[in-house]
């Protein structure tokens, strides 16, 4: 019995893939990750094999019918469907595109994957939407790339190809095509400018950073200042003018509103336990100030700008390292580690992406990550901290 729209809409995916068999030897393949594939089986050069048509529903019934005569026309005219370079809209990217997007986003935040399908549709789908996926080159997204590009917008040119190979190697999975052409476009792009990192201290010198902020004879207030940005990661003027009523104990969380932060959007940031204790420490240095780290002299002003800065220095830091570049040193370490997302981390620092929008940017963007990550790198800085230095770093701290 043929196919209804009903069946196809009703079928529940089972332990095993298995078949729903509609005429002509179409049918709809429905997987145990609920995936719903139109295959249609046939036989070209004395050989059995099987075309693939889409997914269901973004393919529906009537279009999977469509795609089986077109088939069984190559058939007849004595070419292979699978190989034809007939006009198929299960070819079309912007089909295969939205079946990736619409296969992954369960996997995203909500925000992310919106995000995701925003930019397919503003820079992609003008360019690649219609095309044959079968046939589009290397050439055609180079050149997609490289209008992104002349906009002075490099990493979203790199995330746009990240894109695009992802829709390529979902064609791959499904049958539809064979290479990722946006594979080789790669040493053609654009390099990023390159960012003057302010110096650092590198994981290896931790240890011996900790013994020196541990051992030092001086205010205790600044060097719990410094270790709570260190353990949070953010930037020195919005540890220096946090206010109390900005931090919620019970969910962990710290409110940054958007006046103080540099890309003029409120960010969250995750508490870890060492940070909640500095916290606490702080709080009994400040006494009734509303600033977590009042001047010494002015209760009722922050420490200056370059209190934490000058601490670093009489640790042995000058030159050697900034208060900034410690947002560095976590970005290294949470990179290298490949246990945690580029956006997340980026996030996490606050840095706000080319084409995002104020309007459209998320404060609690990839939350439960960073949450585990931040926790992840605060037990990672507590553990260095109880590390003994390399010999060269003691002696260099003796001279």
């Amino acid at each position: 019995m043929p196919l209804s729209d009903l069946k196809c809409r009703n079928a529940k995916p089972a332990e095993k893939d298995y078949k729903l068999a509609d005429a002509g030897r179409l049918y709809l393949l429905v997987r145990p990750n609920g995936s719903k594939l139109w295959r249609m089986n046939y036989q070209f050069a004395g050989k059995q094999k099987t075309l693939s048509i889409g997914a269901y529903p973004s393919v529906s019934l009537a279009d999977a019918r469509q795609s089986r005569e077109i088939a069984k026309e190559h058939l007849a005219h004595g070419r292979d469907p699978a190989l034809a370079s007939a006009d198929h809209p299960e070819r079309r990217f912007k089909i295969v595109a939205t079946n990736w997007w619409d296969a992954r986003r369960k996997r995203w935040n909500a925000v992310y994957a919106e995000r995701i399908w925003s930019r397919l549709e503003n820079r992609v789908f003008p360019r690649l939407g219609e095309l044959d996926v079968t046939k589009i080159a290397a050439r055609d997204i180079l050149a997609l790339i490289k209008e992104i590009e002349v906009e002075g917008k490099h990493d979203l040119a790199r995330r746009v190809r990240q894109y695009v190979s992802g829709v390529f190697r979902f064609a791959i999975a499904s049958e539809i095509t064979a290479t990722d052409p946006s594979a080789t476009v790669i040493d053609a792009m654009e390099s990023r400018p390159k960012t003057v990192h302010r110096a650092a201290i590198r994981e290896e010198e931790l240890p011996e950073f900790f013994r020196r902020l541990r051992n030092y004879n001086g205010e205790s207030q600044t060097a719990l200042a410094l270790e709570l940005l260190i353990h949070t990661a953010v930037r020195s003027k919005e540890l220096r003018l946090a206010t109390w009523s900005e931090f919620d104990f019970e969910k962990k969380i710290w409110r940054i509103p958007e006046e103080r932060m540099k890309m003029k959007k409120e960010h969250f940031v995750p508490l870890s336990k060492r940070a909640i204790e500095i916290l606490y420490e702080l709080k009994e240095i400040a006494g009734d100030s509303d600033l977590i780290v009042p001047s010494p002299d002015k209760v009722a002003q922050p420490i200056s700008n370059n209190t934490m800065l000058y601490y670093l220095y009489r640790l042995g830091y000058h030159s050697k390292a900034t208060v900034h570049g410690f947002r560095s040193t976590f970005s290294t370490i949470a990179n290298e580690s490949g246990l945690w997302r580029e956006d997340a981390i980026e996030t996490q620092l606050a840095h706000s992406e080319e084409d995002e929008s104020r309007d459209s940017y998320n404060a609690a963007l990839y939350l439960s990550e960073r949450t585990r990550m931040m926790k992840w790198y605060s037990e990672k800085l507590v553990t260095l901290s109880k590390k003994v230095p390399n010999r060269d770093d003691l002696l260099e701290g003796l001279l």
